[in-house]
Parts: C-alpha cells; sequence; structure tokens
C-alpha cells in the first residue's frame, strides 16, 4: 500500500483532511473503487503500526494536523479493535513540536455497541 502522499500528492484533502490508507482489503464490490473485492489486479495491504507511525510522521512534516482514514470493508482483515488500535497510534505520536489534531474515519456505518474507548 502506498501512502497518501505519494499516491495524491501534497495538495490532495479530504474535505480539509488528507487521506491515510489503513488497509485495502474490501469484501465489496463497488465498481467505482479500485479496492472492490473482484479486482485481482492489486495487492492487497494492511498498514502495520509502526508502517502507520511513519506515515503519520510524514504527514505531519508536510504540515498536516487532520487526517481522513480510510480502509476497506472487511470485517476479517480490517475488524474495529484494528481501526481502534490504529487511532489510538495515531494520537500517541508526538512529533517535533505537533501532533494530529483530528481524525475522521471514512468506513461503513457501525452499530454504536461495537464500539467501547
Amino acid at each position: 500500500l502506498i501512502g497518501a502522499r505519494e499516491i495524491l500528492g501534497l495538495d490532495s484533502l479530504k474535505n480539509g483532511r488528507v487521506p491515510l490508507y489503513l488497509s485495502n482489503y474490501c469484501i465489496n464490490g463497488c465498481t467505482y473503487c479500485p479496492y472492490h473485492a473482484k479486482n485481482k489486479h492489486i495487492p492487497r495491504k494492511k498498514l502495520t503500526q509502526d508502517e502507520i507511525r511513519k506515515e503519520v510522521i510524514a504527514l505531519q512534516d508536510l504540515g498536516h494536523k487532520r487526517l481522513a482514514l480510510e480502509a476497506g470493508e472487511d470485517p476479517k482483515n480490517n475488524p474495529i479493535e484494528y481501526i481502534l488500535e490504529c487511532i489510538k497510534t495515531i494520537y500517541s505520536i508526538k512529533h517535533k513540536n505537533g501532533a494530529i489534531r483530528r481524525v475522521k474515519i471514512d468506513m461503513k456505518v457501525l452499530k454504536t455497541n461495537m464500539i467501547s474507548f
């Protein structure tokens, strides 16, 4: 998986947030999305917590303070526990004099009983 800065360039933002692609595993067949399950032409990848740290530091070095987390819908490869761990990792990073201030999550709608902080 290539980081947001390589895929989209420095000026690409989603509603004021730079996307961080956590995983391209997906079980859906949405034809508009290159991550759809039937696309056998892309290697599947899920970022480790260390890879996320490196991406976040690189994005902070570019001046970004707000992220939009992206992940395909796949309960096996992208369970809510993984997403929550990613958020904790992101907010734990204090780099130079800054930190990520806001994280938006672009995922399917979750039932409120699936989330506990």
